[in-house]
């Protein structure tokens, strides 16, 4: 089966570095769209675990962190499907390429933002 994201309205937030506001434009969407009634999942991507329980206490929601360097692309997948149960829209946060958190995307993408959710391999 080929998981793709379509099937989840969504936004991808990112930065080109860090210190860009990727965390507060993140938060505030992710208010504002539980404010009008959306169900709103968050996950983050890459190894950062504290972005995740700031999405936490805005949405009421378990955010998941996405690491595709500490998790396989099935398992990434078996949990973002997981979290979307009784969801309605997605907010992805990205670590930005050029962070020391996140070496340089390989060719295969490992590690990348696009890797799990986006089709990547």
């Amino acid at each position: 089966m080929k998981h793709t994201l379509s099937q989840y309205p969504g936004l991808l937030i990112a930065g080109t570095h860090s210190g860009v506001g990727k965390t507060t434009i993140t938060l505030g969407l992710m208010s504002a769209l539980k404010e009008k009634g959306y169900k709103v999942q968050g996950f983050k991507s890459g190894p950062d675990y504290i972005d995740p329980s700031h999405h936490t206490a805005v949405t009421g929601r378990f955010s998941r962190n996405l690491d595709t360097w500490l998790m396989s692309r099935d398992v990434c997948l078996e949990l973002y499907e997981h979290a979307m149960i009784d969801s309605n829209l997605v907010t992805v946060q990205p670590l930005p390429l050029n962070s020391v958190k996140e070496p340089t995307p390989s060719p295969s993408q490992e590690g990348n933002t696009k890797s799990p959710l986006l089709g990547g391999d």
